[in-house]
């Protein structure tokens, strides 16, 4: 529901709306309520991924999360002894479809993109259900995204041009930002590879590199 739906809306902003929701009953005794006269828009943000609306991102949607959600087959991951691997259940929320028999295949999850199924994969990998992104991974999910990411490795004049260039300059980064910033803010961070990859956007790393110039007199490309 956050990922899919209620992403970036008015709807979460207010403190007073839950946030969880235990069936697709509960969500619709929500939006059908006192709330239904602030309209589709309250409930879904149509651009809250891309600069460009979705217009097939609708509030309609959780009724097929729901269904893929309560199939066994279709959620192991939740019960596997192993965590599951963070790129087949990335490609899992943003690829997969049902096969139930007699049935056309529809999405399991509607409209979900490459950077809203890694939004929704970390979190599983952030609670140890799925492992976490090896650099080679995460230079896949940052190529494919295409956002953000490339964008920060470029602002700073390292090499992004292919994969395995990005690996290096993402690995690169990694060590670097693990030596400047403070143990005590890693720690309260809880500072990995998939919080890396978030700062790779470029303004975040403006703002880390004018920190580390300031605080150790030196660029990023002088490490």
């Amino acid at each position: 529901m956050g990922q899919g739906v209620l992403h970036h809306t008015e709807y979460l902003k207010d403190s007073n709306n839950p946030a969880f929701f235990t069936n697709k009953k509960h969500w619709k005794s929500i939006q059908d309520g006192s709330l239904q006269h602030k309209g589709e828009k309250y409930f879904c943000n149509k651009w809250a991924y891309s600069r460009q609306p979705n217009t097939k991102q609708t509030s309609a949607n959780p009724s097929q999360y729901w269904k893929a959600a309560s199939n066994l087959k279709y959620n192991m991951f939740l019960f596997a002894e192993q965590p599951t691997s963070f790129i087949n259940l990335w490609n899992h929320f943003r690829k997969d479809k049902s096969s139930e028999k007699g049935q056309p295949a529809v999405e399991l999850f509607p409209q979900f993109g490459a950077l809203q199924a890694y939004l929704l994969a970390s979190n599983y990998a952030i609670a140890g259900l799925a492992t976490m992104p090896t650099n080679a991974e995460m230079t896949t999910v940052i190529k494919i995204i295409n956002l953000g990411g490339i964008k920060g490795i470029f602002f700073l004049d390292l090499p992004c041009s292919g994969e395995e260039e990005i690996v290096l300059s993402f690995k690169y980064n990694c060590k670097y930002l693990s030596k400047v910033i403070p143990a005590s803010w890693q720690e309260q961070m809880n500072f990995n590879v998939i919080t890396k990859r978030g700062l790779d956007d470029r303004y975040c790393y403006k703002i880390l590199v004018q920190w580390s110039q300031g605080e150790n007199g030196k660029l990023l490309k002088s490490y």
